[in-house]
């Protein structure tokens, strides 16, 4: 046992490293993974709908579709705060993935059948799914780790999204001329459906006050699982995830013309 102390093994250094309690190891890279997947998703629809946008409409209308996107993400942001109150973070994290597979199918259906107007339908959709999937990711991540480990953890997490917007890049890139442009809605289903299977292990294994307890969670809350509100007030409140929260807001996911 001693020689097992005083020669830790690769793996723990790694974590000693990382500052990563070896509990918090699986939670912390499956919401790494689910932010990787989720920025990966959002980079492949916003290269889709900018250029099937453009491809019906001229971009002087883009000002006007992006002023449709801030009005209707603020319904839908307190929309959803309504609903976080009411139900709990998981199962509306999975409600809401599940509705979005199904808007992305319709819309897809819609693509194909060349009616006009989709593309401006789909460019606003989409502005409001890049703004509700990450904010997704940062409150289940509340909903598992308390304050101090956040400090410590949530740029591991971060990282993730780093990784995503190059995946997301290059899926797009290469298999999207391959496939057409349309069908990268149904590509980016897979994403989103692998982004479900990862929250429905986070909530079973480590989004309750027991089951954090039952993992060797040094978690100090007491008061259960965080709301979506309080999830916010988290990211607006430390500097750091409020800088990753305006990179992903405000920087191109993809060159256009």
């Amino acid at each position: 046992m001693a020689a097992s102390q005083n020669h830790p093994t690769p793996r723990r250094r790694i974590l000693d490293y990382l500052n990563i309690h070896p509990s918090e190891l699986k939670p912390t890279l499956g919401l790494s993974l689910y932010l990787l997947l989720g920025i990966a998703s959002v980079v492949c629809l916003k290269t889709a709908s900018d250029s099937l946008f453009l491809s019906q409409f001229d971009a002087k209308r883009l000002p006007y579709a992006d002023l449709a996107i801030t009005a209707l993400v603020g319904l839908v942001v307190g929309l959803y705060l309504r609903l976080s109150n009411r139900v709990s973070q998981g199962r509306l994290i999975l409600w809401t993935q599940v509705f979005l597979i199904l808007n992305l199918l319709t819309l897809w259906h819609l693509l194909r059948q060349e009616i006009f107007g989709i593309p401006a339908l789909l460019y606003i959709w989409v502005g409001i799914f890049t703004v509700l999937i990450p904010s997704q990711v940062w409150s289940l991540a509340g909903t598992i780790f308390d304050t101090r480990q956040a400090k410590r953890l949530f740029s591991l997490v971060g990282a993730g999204g780093i990784l995503g917007a190059a995946l997301g890049g290059q899926f797009a890139s290469r298999v999207g001329p391959r496939i057409g442009t349309e069908n990268i809605l149904l590509a980016t289903l897979g994403f989103v459906a692998a982004s479900s299977v990862i929250v429905s292990v986070l909530i079973g294994e480590w989004s309750t006050p027991a089951a954090r307890a039952s993992g060797g969670s040094n978690s100090s809350n007491s008061g259960g699982s965080a709301s979506f509100a309080e999830s916010f007030r988290l990211v607006r409140s430390t500097r750091y995830l409020s800088l990753i929260a305006a990179g992903l807001f405000f920087s191109p996911s993809s060159v256009h013309w």
